[in-house]
């Protein structure tokens, strides 16, 4: 049964179906307050920043003639939840966001499309081939149709889509059940350090949920093999759903250290005041980068449009770091996180659907292809 739960301006569905890659959380913005604060707010710095003020001024009024925006997510909850109540506040545009893991916001857009039923008028997912592999599913990205189109750095758009952030992959763990000279800064101290031995200290969130939590595991499996994935199977390592339960368990103590923690999720937490501490792994790095594509045929593509717009700006993309857990593609703004490495691993994501390989290597790790 869904709960909703009342914070301030808006109210979040903390619906759980019981499994972690089909839960959601719906996040609706509205209220009196919100929209009183539209009329104090200008909108020139975001005029400042376009091509066109004109046509800026042309999108904002074609948006807020539409009035409402859906959106699926699989960002962070804060993340998708800040975004969403400073995009509202600003331009007065009612958002219901969706926040689901990456494969989750793929199969259910998928199944809307196949059924000739475009319910999000955008999204922001983790799957760069579901875009490029899709290319009729979404409207062609310029200056013309979100303007800071232009501005935005080149390595992180394409004629689909525009990446709204880069996270590194890494650990977290309990800073009431690791000591501090026991802090893992690699993923070789996990089966090395005698502080990880008891069974159930390490959790592993599942390579199945994600593309990007996949890669990690062909990550892991060509930098270190076999013999690594036998010590963390005799280490009796358990598997969280995905990264967000993972790091949930460990600010309960149910296990002491995680691997494939997304910052944004261990932030989300720490943030919280969780007993967490997290730590992004150099070598190998490697992370996820989250993508914004707007749906062709949208029942609101002109509220989608200026959210595309709002989030490359610089005021759309420090609400977002400041959120935490992110790097941005602007570089370093008030909140974020440290940039990539050079030595950086983009992620493969048809690693996600090759069943092969994963008939292959999961069960080094005790799974099965799903």
């Amino acid at each position: 049964m869904a709960k909703c739960v009342d914070v301030g301006c808006r109210e979040v569905d903390t619906r759980d179906n019981g499994r972690a890659a089909r839960r959601s959380r719906l996040v609706r913005f509205g209220c009196a307050a919100v929209a009183s604060m539209v009329l104090a707010m200008a909108v020139v710095p975001a005029l400042a920043q376009v091509d066109d003020p004109k046509a800026m001024e042309a999108l904002i009024a074609a948006a807020k003639k539409e009035g409402e925006l859906v959106i699926y997510s699989s960002e962070s909850d804060k993340q998708v939840a800040d975004t969403s109540k400073a995009f509202e506040a600003k331009y007065g545009i009612k958002v219901q966001a969706t926040r689901l893991v990456g494969g989750a916001v793929t199969s259910r857009y998928a199944g809307e499309r196949q059924g000739n039923n475009v319910v999000a008028d955008l999204i922001v997912v983790a799957n760069e081939p579901f875009i490029t592999d899709n290319p009729s599913w979404w409207m062609p990205l310029n200056e013309t149709a979100v303007p800071g189109y232009n501005k935005f750095p080149a390595p992180a758009k394409g004629p689909l889509f525009v990446i709204m952030n880069y996270n590194v992959i890494g650990l977290s763990w309990n800073t009431n059940l690791v000591k501090p000279a026991d802090e893992p800064k690699n993923y070789l101290d996990l089966v090395t350090n005698p502080a990880f031995a008891a069974k159930g200290s390490i959790v592993y969130a599942d390579p199945r949920a994600t593309p990007s939590a996949m890669n990690l595991y062909k990550v892991l499996v060509e930098k270190y093999g076999e013999d690594y994935f036998k010590k963390l199977m005799e280490r009796g390592v358990a598997i969280a759903a995905s990264s967000s339960p993972g790091v949930q368990q460990i600010a309960a103590g149910a296990n002491k250290v995680m691997i494939g923690n997304f910052p944004n999720n261990a932030q989300s937490v720490i943030a919280a005041g969780g007993p967490v501490k997290y730590r992004p792994v150099d070598d190998p790095a490697t992370g996820v980068d989250n993508l914004l594509a707007i749906s062709s045929g949208a029942k609101h593509p002109n509220a989608a449009r200026l959210y595309a717009a709002y989030r490359v700006s610089e005021e759309g993309q420090k609400v977002m770091c400041l959120a935490k857990g992110s790097t941005s593609p602007l570089g370093d703004l008030p909140g974020c996180e440290p940039a990539a490495p050079p030595n950086y691993i983009k992620t493969d994501y048809r690693v996600y659907s090759d069943k092969a390989w994963q008939t292959k290597y999961l069960p080094w790790l005790g799974l099965k292809p799903l």
